[in-house]
């Protein structure tokens, strides 16, 4: 059973990557591939329009990969992509089942919450059950 990411632009109301677990490979999660997907399309973009020679320092240093983006998955981030998260500066993440074992944003650590780390952002669970 594999689980699923996207990763959505609230602004533009638009998908930016789609993913799912590469269980093949121990960085394979959903999350780090949704991540991976948005490094490329930035990266990508900005070898076509010449940015990395342009910008300045300035603008370089802000350039989070997923600053105001939300995260919606089918499972519970754990430790690793919640801190590839925070490290992009994801604005919220969604998820459905919650990870009993490895969670890292409700199940265990809370990690979106440390105050130790100079990001935060918001996290929702979704109870897709229907009631009849």
């Amino acid at each position: 059973d594999n689980g699923g990411a996207i990763m959505v632009d609230p602004r533009l109301n638009v998908i930016l990557a789609h993913a799912h677990d590469r269980p093949s490979h121990p960085l394979g999660h959903a999350v780090m591939e949704s991540i991976s997907v948005i490094a490329q399309q930035s990266t990508s973009q900005r070898q076509n329009s010449n940015e990395l020679v342009n910008a300045s320092a300035n603008e370089q240093s802000r350039a989070y990969l997923c600053t105001g983006y939300h995260l919606y998955t089918t499972v519970e981030p754990c430790v690793m992509c919640s801190m590839g998260l925070l490290h992009s500066r994801i604005r919220a993440v969604v998820f459905i089942e919650p990870n009993p074992g490895a969670g890292a944003l409700m199940s265990h650590y809370r990690i979106h919450t440390l105050q130790a780390l100079n990001h935060k952002f918001n996290v929702f669970q979704v109870n897709l059950e229907m009631s009849t």
